[in-house]
Parts: structure tokens; sequence; C-alpha cells
């Protein structure tokens, strides 16, 4: 068979997840020690923990670019100001470049920049610094030693400093979004101070006074000034020039862009706004200063939404109510703006054209039309064509309203629909909030929580809709430009951006108003040591404070308390004759033999006993052993002869037993260090008395856990998971010979408590229980209800606290480094004469339908993967459950009531049919062939639950590379310790290939002739006279064949226009057999030809 070349090829790390159940005193000893309640308070402190670190990282920015400034601003606006519709922006790119390193050196000349992704950001940094409060210093406290909680968010926080221009960096927001709007800015400001009256500018000086750090207001238009606007009080103070502020008395002080409204209240001739600066990376919103990370009760759900809608911000001197009100005066006077230069985003067309005209393709007709007319189809090439096309409107982010009304040919006005729809929504958001504050804010606080509450739930989430739908509303006319109408404009994105902050305020709210009665929260668990379960090593067991035991088919954690860190390795009583024991594992791992070999053996501490004498000083620091140019294979053999004497000499890493082959054997130095890796893990076991673990355990000194799931049940059934036959595996006595699975270090412990409490069964035993799938099951598996002996509890599982393992291990620890298995894939398929074929396809009458062709062609199986059946014939519809569910989720949503998960349902249906398809792979040999998909569909289609086509492809892919036979002999192909492996070790989504994975086009293929592969792609739609002869004139022949007695039609597809990647030349008749598909008596598809059915 193919698939027995393709065994243990690459390694693979897997999590396994075990419940623990305390044994002995253990649960009552770590409640008194207060470890829990530590943890609990850490990750409490977590979110809490992130915004003190943020905050040393705002005023670090703050600090390093106080006196900073680009050396390159001037050749940079000149490049700027300069740049052409012909320029190809090269030169202004490498100023970029230059900025950026700038910038980056800038932060890198910081002393503490080193240490900012360290832990001693926690433990030294935020705890010295002067600004930080002495409460965020306390929670920084608790934190030392458990700096590793914020790993990940440090690497994160560290890309702000990349010289790169990406999203989220600083260099992004300086040199790719500020700075180009203030060049904007200094252009428009010498038009604007020309047309206002003189006197405008002396009163700006005298009523910006008290922020102005410049001698007039228009020195902001001189290109040297954005040095001043590089932190957040630089960024503020420019911002206030152009847009005022509200002084703490509530005086109102305008800025530039108020005047220029004015103006342009009474003048023809219109003076352009300035734009506002984007704040500086990591800056307060302080809109949201009041909301919570999420809601824990109703009084802080209902204290929200009084701040979101009536406090005001103090940046805008504008509530939420206000602000929707201003913004509606916009709308209503948008017949005072140049239509010209009011912009909808171009994402909204259809929705616009819908909305006015009633009719979704109005807009993208007109636009459609009017880029045919400036740019004639030339008949060449249609494909080509469509695609220039298609790039041209994808690059238009926006239409005005002028334009789009031209493109309508339509007498309804868009600046109609505009005023109207937003003074509805407007008025829609005032009475949601007006009833809202009556009926649910100052209403008298009742019995019932309001996720209880089904009625003011509504109410809420009505008033939240209102504000969603004048947020969406708006948001079709946000507009980055320069040169957006000023009356417009001028502080639309001030309104929007308060507006806008609803988005958090509704997520949290829904969250919390259809939260399930039960809690899934949990919490990471350490027992006050931050390197818990780092590693298994019997040397580091006084650091890692972990060890494994066993005791005939039970597991069991260990967690040694840190105070008796040696009651496992030393005086450990002997056992008595007959006397119960534990096994306690001995676990040995030389991990990285690469690194570890070099970094033991020339350390400062180690050099002197292991003595290199000076060519192997030579060897390593000239690197010749390394395979490269300078590869010298005599010098990596003395290399190699050195580590093995220095493996001799330590104690340590004699317990592995090493046996190495002869040095001239290895024909690179990685040859030798897969060699020491291979035999640097051991595992074996020492007895342990079990009176003496019992002692431990009830002194304090130990915490015990056993290893728990269902098939470690005494009353377990049927065949085992396979994440428990891989972590059995690891201590099987074969596999501590052949090392196929290993335990990693790295592991994690949780734990989540009782969220429900019930003094009695939900389902009491003896009573009959409606099935839940009665109406998604077949007539011949109908059963309306079930009936139990025991009783039965509703999500029992968070009726009791319960501990969590995450257990990492690897699958073939020794392989065979085999990581990207395609070529051997096709090599093999060209050397065998009968390869098998497994279709699947995709599509909405069937979500999965597959088909077995053998290599011939012949269909040997065919079947859909609708109904599901389990070993006792129950058949269930799951596309018609699946379908239901959805209706019901979609339901639950629009009305916010409490949604069903569908994961489950979605996920144990994936699982079924991976399992079928790799068993269909094993038992023919076979590779599968589907469809490929585009990201663009599938993506698409994850509105609908039911299209879960992206997780099946990944699931098939994640299976296939390491397909176990749970009933095959653990040895034999295909068993626990010889695993096929079909797929390539890195999954890529664009691959056309995968392994035994073929992806094929999806396109057309309901229109592909099965006999000859043709498909239809000629424009046969009748335009007119002269396109008809122009059509007719590009067949090469045109012939009647009198044996046929069809017309015959000769042509080349590229002749048309049309470039398809495999057959170009074609002769199509007139006439010719429609295929007609039957099932046979066996229930298969046979093709039926039928004769003169015509084309």
């Amino acid at each position: 068979m193919k698939i027995n070349a393709f065994i243990n090829c690459y390694s693979i790390s897997k999590t396994l997840r075990f419940k623990l159940a305390p044994e002995y005193e253990t649960e009552k000893n770590l409640l008194e020690k207060g470890f829990l309640d530590r943890d609990e308070l850490r990750a409490d402190d977590y979110d809490l923990m992130k915004k003190v670190i943020d905050k040393y990282h705002k005023h670090f920015i703050d600090k390093a670019l106080e006196g900073f400034k680009f050396d390159l601003l001037q050749d940079y606006a000149e490049a700027f100001y300069s740049q052409s519709a012909d320029d190809d922006g090269k030169k202004l790119e490498e100023i970029k470049k230059k900025m950026c390193k700038e910038l980056a050196t800038c932060f890198l000349k910081q002393d503490e920049f080193k240490l900012l992704d360290k832990k001693e950001l926690v433990e030294k940094l935020i705890p010295d610094a002067e600004f930080i409060e002495d409460e965020e210093k306390d929670i920084a406290k608790r934190f030392k030693g458990f700096t590793t909680y914020f790993t990940g968010f440090n690497e994160n926080r560290q890309n702000l400093y990349a010289a790169e221009l990406k999203h989220g960096t600083i260099a992004f927001r300086l040199i790719e979004e500020n700075l180009p709007a203030f060049l904007y800015n200094c252009k428009k400001g010498v038009k604007i101070f020309e047309g206002l009256d003189e006197d405008v500018a002396e009163t700006l000086n005298n009523e910006l006074g008290e922020i102005l750090s410049i001698g007039n207001v228009k020195d902001i238009l001189n290109v040297e000034y954005y040095n001043k606007t590089l932190t957040q009080n630089g960024i503020d103070v420019y911002n206030q020039i152009i847009g005022g502020y509200t002084k703490e008395d509530g005086t109102k002080i305008k800025g530039v862009n108020e005047y220029v409204n004015l103006y342009n209240q009474t003048h023809d001739k219109k003076l352009p706004s300035l734009a506002k600066l984007k704040k500086q990376i990591l800056s307060d919103s302080y809109s949201l200063s009041f909301l919570p990370a999420k809601f824990n009760d109703d009084s802080e759900l209902l204290l929200s939404l009084k701040k979101f809608y009536s406090m005001v911000n103090e940046e805008t001197g504008l509530s939420v109510e206000k602000a929707i009100q201003e913004m509606r005066d916009v709308f209503s006077h948008i017949d005072d703006c140049d239509l010209h230069n009011v912009f909808i985003d171009a994402k909204f067309i259809n929705k616009v054209s819908n909305d006015v005209f009633g009719n979704w393709s109005v807009l993208i007709d007109g636009i459609n039309a009017e880029y045919e007319k400036l740019n004639p189809f030339n008949g060449k090439n249609l494909d080509s064509y469509e695609e220039k096309r298609k790039a041209f409107l994808n690059k238009i982010e926006s239409y005005s309203v002028d334009a789009l009304q031209a493109y309508s040919g339509k007498e309804e006005k868009i600046a109609d629909y505009i005023q109207k729809r937003a003074a509805e929504l407007c008025d829609s958001v005032a009475c949601a909030y007006e009833n809202m504050s009556d009926k649910v804010i100052n209403a008298r606080e009742g019995k019932v929580k309001l996720y209880q509450d089904d009625e003011k739930t509504e109410i809420i989430k009505t008033f939240l809709d209102a504000v969603q739908e004048f947020k969406k509303f708006a948001e079709m006319f946000c507009y980055d430009g320069t040169d957006g109408d000023t009356t417009f404009y001028g502080e639309f994105a001030n309104y929007y951006g308060q507006i806008a902050e609803i988005i958090p305020l509704y997520n949290k709210c829904r969250n919390y108003l259809t939260k399930k009665p039960y809690s899934e929260d949990k919490i990471k668990i350490n027992f006050d040591n931050s390197q818990l379960l780092d590693g298994w090593d019997a040397n580091k067991e006084k650091d890692y404070l972990t060890v494994l035991l066993l005791k005939g088919n039970n597991y069991y954690l260990g967690i040694l308390d840190k105070n008796h860190k040696n009651v496992l390795i030393k005086d450990v009583p002997e056992k008595g004759q007959g006397e119960p024991c534990f096994k306690k594992m001995i676990y040995k791992l030389l991990p990285g033999p690469e690194k570890m070999l070099p970094k033991v053996v020339f350390s400062a501490k180690n050099i002197g006993f292991y003595n290199p004498d000076r060519e192997i000083l030579r060897i390593r620091e000239n690197g010749t052993f390394k395979t490269g140019d300078d590869f010298n294979i005599d010098d990596c053999h003395r290399l190699i002869d050195f580590y093995k004497e220095c493996i001799s000499k330590n104690e340590d890493w004699k317990t592995f037993g090493f046996r190495f082959k002869e040095t001239s054997e290895y024909k690179n130095i990685g040859q030798f260090y897969n060699e020491v890796k291979e035999q640097g893990y051991k595992i074996s076991f020492t007895d342990i008395p079990e009176s003496y673990v019992k002692d431990l355990v009830n002194d304090g000194k130990l915490y015990l856990f056993r290893l728990a799931n269902k098939d470690f049940s005494p009353y377990s059934k049927g065949k085992k998971n396979l994440h428990t036959m891989y972590f059995e595996g690891i201590f099987d006595p074969e596999n501590i010979k052949e090392k196929v699975y290993a335990l990693n270090g790295g592991g994690e412990l949780f734990f989540r408590r009782a969220s429900l409490n019930y003094d009695k069964p939900t389902h009491p035993k003896n009573v009959p229980i409606k099935n839940k799938t009665y109406d998604f099951r077949t007539d011949n598996a109908k059963k309306e209800t079930s009936t139990f002996e025991y009783d039965l509890i509703k999500d029992k599982r968070y009726t009791k606290d319960q501990y969590t393992l995450h257990c990492p291990v690897t699958l073939n620890f020794k392989e065979r480094g085999i990581e990207r298995i395609n070529d051997l894939v096709r090599q093999s398929l060209r050397e065998s004469d009968d390869n098998y074929v497994i279709g699947i396809d995709r599509g909405e009458r069937n979500l999965i339908y597959i088909s077995v062709i053998d290599g011939k062609g012949k269909i040997v199986e065919q079947f859909s993967m609708n109904n599901l059946s389990s070993g006792n014939d129950v058949s269930i519809d799951f596309h018609k459950m699946l379908e239901t569910r959805e209706r019901e989720r979609d339901a639950s949503r629009k009305n916010w009531n409490t949604i069903d998960n569908i994961k489950d349902l979605k996920q144990g249906y994936l699982s079924y049919v991976v399992k079928k398809i790799c068993d269909l792979v094993v038992k023919y040999d076979a590779i599968v062939a589907m469809e490929d998909l585009n990201v663009g569909f599938k993506h698409g289609r994850e509105k609908f639950e039911r299209q879960v086509y992206q997780k099946f492809e990944k699931a098939l892919v994640d299976k296939m590379s390491y397909i176990v036979n749970k009933n095959a002999s653990p040895h034999s192909d295909g068993g626990l310790f010889r695993a096929y492996q079909l797929t390539n070790k890195k999954y890529n989504e664009n691959e056309k290939q995968n392994g035994f994975i073929f992806y094929v086009r999806a396109w057309n293929t309901s229109k592909i002739d099965p006999t000859t592969g043709f498909v239809n792609m000629l424009p046969l739609k009748y335009q007119s006279k002269e396109k008809s002869k122009e059509f007719f004139d590009k067949f090469e022949d045109i012939f009647y064949d009198e044996n046929k007695n069809m017309f015959g039609f000769t042509f080349r597809y590229d002749d048309f226009g049309i470039n398809i990647d495999h057959k170009n030349e074609w002769t199509a008749y007139s006439n010719g057999e429609r295929i007609i598909t039957v099932r046979n008596s066996f229930g298969k598809w046979e093709r039926e030809d039928r004769i003169n059915a015509g084309i």
C-alpha cells in the first residue's frame, strides 16, 4: 500500500487535557494555605496590570519623544508636495524608511527600553516609577515571580516600537497617518488665514494663549512645527487649536475650524477645514473610562448606560445624546453642502441603492456603465478587461453624493433620503432612551435580575439597537480625505467617534444579559511557584515541584509544597514486603542537544573540566563543523568525537546509556545531534510506599491529584479516546524503548469554581425525557422519549469545583524528519497501477457528499453525510438538525434570548465525517480530491452556521497528519506506535496539494461536460446585429457534417478574449448527447446517454 510508506514521518505536539480529582487531604490543605485565593486575586489583577503596563509604555513614549525631532522632515515635505500621479513614490518611500530608523533609534537610546519586555518591567521599573500610583505598585508586587503571565502581552507591546510602517506601530501613526494630514493642513491653513479677517488670528492667539506653546497661531503652518506634535500632549494642543476646547468653568473656546464654519455660512466661496491628528498609540479614551472589563451586576450595567448617553466627554464637550442631535442637524442641512464633496463609503453603495431606489443594483449598474463609457472594450480579451474593471473599481473607497445621483439616472433624491433617515433614527434613539430611563434605569429595583427579566432586557436592547442603527447610518459618510465639504465634515469625526463607542458597551450588555446560569471562567493555579510544571526532569524536581505517580491503572499528579522540596528525594522509607506502593516516574531529558551540548561544555563554569584543545576551539569559533561553504568533514568529525568524550564524562548524561555509531558514518553534525536527541530521553520508576505518600499529603507537604476522564473510570465501556491512548502509550514498556510518545514540560493547571446549585435532580429517575433528536431522526429510528434508572442533573459538571491539567506531549519523538510529503505522494501515485480517489463535494443540499472512484473511473462507493448513523443503527438527519438550530440561534441573537451553543453540535458532526473519510483513505489506499474553494467563499459563508467547510478542511488535514486505528495492533501499520501521516506538517490554506489531499478548481463544476471536459464560456447573449457579426467572425470554421447530421463550430477561446489554463481549441456541434443520471438497483449513480437533445 502507498500509505505504508508514510509512517512516523515527523513529530507533532499535542496538549492532552485531564480532570484532576484531589486525593486524601489535598483540597483541605490547599484551601487552608490560600493558594487558590492568591491565584484568583492574580487572575483578577491580570487585566488591571496590563493597564498599568500600558500606562508605563505611554509615559515611556512621551518621555522618549519629548526632545526628539525628525531630521528629514523638510526632505519629506518637499517630496510629499512635489509628488504627482506619474511619480512612482520611490523617493518618498526611501525617506519614510530613514525616518522609521530615526524613530527606532530614539527608543533604543532610552536606558529602560531593553527591559520593557523583561521581568524587570514589572519587578523594578513600574515599582520605581514616580508616576505610578501606590495601588498600581501593589498590583505589580503581586506578580513578582509571575511575570511570565505577560510574555505574550509584552511581545505585542514591543511591536509598537518596530521600525516598520505597519498598523499599530508608532512609526505608522506618526509617519504614515499624522504627517500627511499635517502637511495637507499646512497647505489648507494658508488659504484659511488668507480668507479670514486678520483680527481672527489675533483672537485665536488671545483665546488659545493658555495652551499655545508658540508665539503665533499661524506657526502651526510651519513644517517644523510637526516635531511638536509627536507626543500625546503635543497632539492635544494641535487638535485644540483646530477644534477649540472647553474650559473647566464650561466656557467654550473656539478653534480654527469653528471660525471657518462661521465664515462659510456667510460666503459663497468656501474655505477648507483642518483635519485633527490621530492620538498617539495607547492614549486614553476618556469617554469609556467608566466601562468595566465586564459587568458583574445590574447596577454596573445601568450606571454605564446612563453615563454613556448623558456624560459629557471632556475632549469634545459633548455627550452622546448631544452628539447625535448635532449630527442630525448636519444631515438636515445637507442641501446647504457641496454634495460633490460629501462622500458615501463604497461598501454601502448597494444598501443606499436599495433604500433609495428599491433595487440593489441601480447604483452599481450605473457605475459599471460609466466605466464602460470611459473605457470601451476593444473586443480582444474579455477576461483581462473584466479584471481591470474590477481592480479599478475596488480601488475606489468612496463616491460623492452628486456622482451617485448622476449614476442612478433616477428622480428620487439621495439627499432627501439622508435627511429623512437621519431624523427617523435620531427620534428613535431619543424615544428608546426615555423609555429605558423610565422603566429600567429609574425604576425600583426588583427581585429578579436583569438577565432573568425578558421585558427589561428587550427595553435595553431597543435603546442599544437604536444607537447602533444611527451609528451604522453615520458610518456611511466617514471620510479621511482632505477635500470633504467643510460644513458637513467640520465636526463630523468628533460626533461619529463618540457615537461609535456604542460597540464595546453593546457587546458587554449583550454578554451580561444573555449569559448562562453557570460560569465557565477558570483561573490558572500556580501553588506559589512560577516554574510549576515547566518540566519533569529529576534534576529539576526541586524547581518545578512536580512529580508523576502511578498506582495500578491510575495516574497521579503530585505537587510538592515549596517548603518541603526533598520529601520524595531524601528520607523516602524502604517499602515493606508486600506493602502497596506508588511508582514515581524518574524522567530524564537532554533537551535540544544542538544548543545544550555547547552551552554546557563551553560555559565558563565547565570549560576547565571538559578541557577543549585549541583545535576544537578553532573549529567552534570558525564554524567549519556546520553545513555551508566553509564546511569541513574532518572538523565536523573532530567536534563529534570531542562531544562523545564530554558525554562520557558527564555523570548526569551517563544515565542515558548512549550508544553512538562510528564517527566516520556521520555526514554532518545534525545527524549526530539527532542521535543524541533520540537517546537523550529516558523514563524509569521507583517505588514510594503508599502510606508515606498519604502521610505527606495529610501533613500538607504534598498535594496529590488523580488524573480523571471517562476512560479511567472503572465503569468505562467501549474503546478509549485517542488522547488517553497517547498518554498511556508514554508509559508502555515498548514505548520506553522505542520512544514514539514523549512527555513534555510546559503544562498548566486550572481551577473552575462551582457555579450551579441543585437541591434536586433536573430529571428524576424512571421519568420519561423527551429526546432532543426526535424531530431529526429517520422514521425507522423514531423514539420520542428515553427513561433512565438513575437521576440526571443538567450541566452537572458546573455543580462542583473542577481542577484541570493541560499536559503537552510529543507524538513521534523519534521521527524521520520528512515534513513535506507532496513529492513522495506524487511519485507513489505514478508508480501505482490502480489509484483510488475519494471525491468530496460540499454544497447546500448535501453538507458533505462522498464518492469513491477506482483507477478506471468506476464508482465504488458514494453517499451523503446528511444522515449520521450510530452503532445501534439510529440515523439522524444532521442537515435538518443544523438548519433548525441555526434558525433558533439566529432568532436568539436578534431577540437577545440565551443563545444555545451550536459549536459542540458542529464539532461532533465534523469528527464523525473526518473519521469516515480517514477510514476510507486507509481502506482503499486512496487520495482525497476536494474543491479548491477560495478563502473568500469559505469566510463569506460563515454567517450561515451550517457552512462548516473551512473547519472541516482544517480538521481533515489535522486528522490525516496522524491517523491511528484503534482496532489495529499497536505495532502494526496504522496502529498506536505506527501512525499514518498523510499530510504535510505545516498546513497552508493556499496549497493545491497537501500530501494525500488534492484541491480541484471549483469554477464551473456544474457546467463541465463529463465526457470531454468542455465548458461553454462563449458570450451567447444577443446584443445587436453588429455585435453578432463580430461574434461569428471569430470562429475559425463553421461547417455542416453530413455523417453527424449537425453543424460544427471550430474556434479558439483566446480569439474571443477568453484565457483558460487548459484546452484552448474546440469544435462544438449544434446537437449532442444529453446525459441523464439515474441510480441503479444498488442505489449507485449510472450514466445513460440520450441522443438528439438540442443544445
